[in-house]
């Protein structure tokens, strides 16, 4: 169980009103370990369902326009490599061989155990769920590894495969993998389910998977009738588990995203339109309440960012298809938010790695390392009619906006024009992110300067201390990085790589902007603002301060000149303890040393010279997390011997033997 520490941090983010509704739900789910919650297998199908009675019916029945199923010809027109991609997970899958996070073809065994945490081996208890601690790890292994197999979003790829194909094994592997999910995790009992976002997920995975395969002749009744009953228990746990008030972030966008699509899917079912409305109300408000006017989500944490587009886009796309379209400010916020990503992306379509990252998908349409920034634009070029977003994802369409979009729509999509469309820099001033951008290609320099707040205004559970840090990247490539996330164990790792001391910003000793209370909040925080935003075609310049929650002040300047292809940065600082300034190098970049205060960096084409006017300049190891639970070895440079309070120049020069490579 969670520490008393925990408890009383935990009520210091919660509002009056919170404090109460959290309590009758506490006292609800102590009543609920007497009740008798049934199986699927138990309820009567006439309790829940008031839908076409039969399988039959239900093929020729109208129902919702989402998922879409690509038609026999459009597949067939498909580039030769998503078929093979396709097809060689989906083998892997019937060899219960799956790939996620740091595991890579993982095997499962003979007999899925959905109860367990396949790299532990630890097996979770099928006990009455809101008893279940789900942070012990001691107890159920951990947790997020169990719940990122059991949204079973693989499914989806397995359905893939058998519309590619028509090969019945495919098919056959999705309904046994329900079959036994249902049989193992009865209803309120164990591990899945504890949180009403990973039921949600695992909902819409499994309908978008059904729709895939619903006119293969070995479906039957039988299970058309038990899947119908699970969902319906799906589709109630999460109406009444909604994450609201202080946990109100990308896990009720979750939740109300999917139960929107699969309410409106399993119209059949008693309670689908309530559970629909319940589900849109929710959208149509945290879509403004989640995201700044300027696009920028309020988790301040970029991937992050993707996953709720998806959430919020999904049902968006559905509505629009059935004539009921979402409030046109809805409709505006998400085109902002694909701006925003499209802005800070470079044209090789990396995005900087800002903010907690988990890998997290609202759906499985294509390969585990497709570009998740191009996907975006070109389903949003097609809702949005946006010719740029177009030219910005390079014109063609990918595989994940294929098997999303309807014929139609790909005709809107093969109609717009992809102009030269230039991003060029921008201050994005409520979600506190200034681009200085110029180029594209191989000449591109993209420069990001954080003067955002923390994170999500309740807990920041998924922000890093990083105020005024620096992201660039030059032709396409990462120089200067966030370090990543690792995981959300709760571990030094964790502190690590989200404290102030492995960004790219300024320190005072080894200590936060911001007070770290546990793994998913923080304390007092830091007080970050722009004070200053000019781009002209010659140079351009940002400035912003930011006070620490211990009372220390930062300010930063950042100068680009295009003439030179000079990036300046100067820091100004006063505090109590003497200073340093830590520059945060992606992977695979080798720095050398040319004398204490200079440093060349190379990575392929790109050649910088590093210097700096003060201090002594250090090449340090540390590590860094490119994806969830994968660490390796990277390097940092950082100017030490600074005073408590003082003034630092470093200039970053594009050399002349690479001037063509940005």
């Amino acid at each position: 169980m969670p520490s008393l520490a925990w408890y009383v941090q935990r009520l210091s983010a919660m509002s009056p009103a919170e404090i109460p509704w959290r309590l009758s739900h506490k006292v609800r789910d102590e009543v609920g370990r007497f009740r008798s919650w049934p199986t699927a297998e138990a309820i009567p199908f006439s309790s829940i369902w008031n839908g076409p009675a039969t399988l039959i019916e239900w093929r020729a029945a109208a129902r919702s326009p989402l998922p879409a199923k690509p038609a026999e010809h459009e597949l067939a027109s498909w580039p030769e490599e998503w078929r093979t991609r396709c097809l060689a997970e989906a083998e892997d899958l019937l060899a219960h061989r799956v790939t996620f996070f740091h595991l890579e073809r993982h095997d499962l065994g003979e007999a899925i155990d959905w109860n367990r945490d396949c790299e532990s081996g630890k097996t979770v208890p099928v006990t009455y769920a809101p008893r279940l601690d789900y942070r012990a790890a001691n107890r159920v292994g951990d947790v997020k590894i169990v719940w990122e197999l059991n949204r079973m979003q693989h499914l989806v790829r397995l359905a893939q495969a058998w519309l590619l194909t028509h090969d019945d094994r495919f098919a056959r592997e999705v309904v046994a993998q329900i079959q036994s999910w249902i049989a193992q995790c009865p209803y309120m009992h164990g591990i899945n389910w504890t949180s009403a976002m990973e039921v949600s997920l695992r909902a819409l995975a499994w309908t978008w998977a059904v729709e895939y395969i619903l006119d293969w002749d070995g479906l039957d009744d039988e299970f058309f009738k038990l899947l119908a009953r699970s969902v319906h228990q799906h589709l109630d746990f999460v109406d009444r588990h909604y994450s609201l008030h202080s946990s109100a972030n990308n896990h009720l966008v979750a939740e109300a995203g999917c139960a929107c699509v699969v309410s409106s899917w399993w119209s059949g079912l008693r309670g689908a339109s309530r559970w629909h409305q319940h589900a849109r109300a929710h959208l149509e408000r945290e879509c403004l309440r989640q995201n700044w006017p300027d696009g920028v989500n309020k988790e301040q944490a970029f991937f992050y960012q993707f996953f709720v587009f998806d959430l919020f886009f999904l049902p968006a796309l559905q509505a629009r298809r059935t004539g009921n379209p979402f409030p046109k400010e809805y409709h505006a916020r998400l085109e902002a938010m694909a701006e925003f990503l499209a802005w800070v992306t470079d044209s090789a379509g990396n995005t900087p790695r800002v903010g907690d990252e988990d890998g997290g998908l609202a759906l499985r349409l294509t390969w585990p390392h497709a570009n998740e920034c191009h996907g975006l634009l070109n389903t949003a070029a097609a809702y949005f009619a946006r010719a740029d977003f177009k030219a910005w994802a390079g014109g063609v369409l990918d595989e994940k906006s294929a098997w999303l979009l309807q014929e139609r729509d790909k005709l809107d999509y093969s109609s717009l024009e992809t102009p030269q469309s230039r991003r060029a820099s921008r201050l994005f001033p409520e979600g506190g992110y200034a681009v200085l951008r110029e180029g594209e290609g191989a000449s591109e320099m993209l420069a990001l300067l954080d003067v955002g707040p923390l994170g999500w205004p309740a807990t920041a559970a998924h922000g890093h201390a990083d105020a005024l840090a620096l992201c660039l990247h030059l032709g396409g490539v990462p120089i200067l990085s966030d370090p990543g996330t690792w995981s959300y164990r709760d571990n030094n790792w964790r502190v690590y790589l989200r404290s102030t001391p492995q960004h790219s910003t300024l320190q005072f000793g080894e200590n936060n902007q911001a007070q770290y209370l546990n793994r998913f909040m923080w304390g007092k925080r830091f007080a970050a603002r722009l004070r200053e935003f000019e781009a002209c075609p010659e140079s351009s310049v940002v400035v912003g301060d930011v006070t620490w929650w211990s009372g220390e002040h930062h300010e930063r300047r950042l100068e680009w000149h295009s003439d030179t292809r000079q990036l300046r940065i100067v820091d100004v600082w006063h505090g109590t303890r003497p200073a340093s300034i830590v520059f945060v190098l992606h992977p695979g970049i080798h720095a050398r040393a040319v004398d204490e205060r200079s440093v060349v960096l190379s990575v392929g084409d790109v050649t910088l010279q590093f210097t700096v006017d003060c201090g002594e300049l250090a090449i340090e190891p540390m590590k860094f997390s490119p994806r969830c639970y994968v660490l390796v070895p990277s390097i940092r440079l950082v100017v030490r011997g600074l005073p408590a309070a003082g003034r630092a120049a470093c200039t970053l020069q594009a050399l002349a033997s690479a001037t063509s490579a940005g």
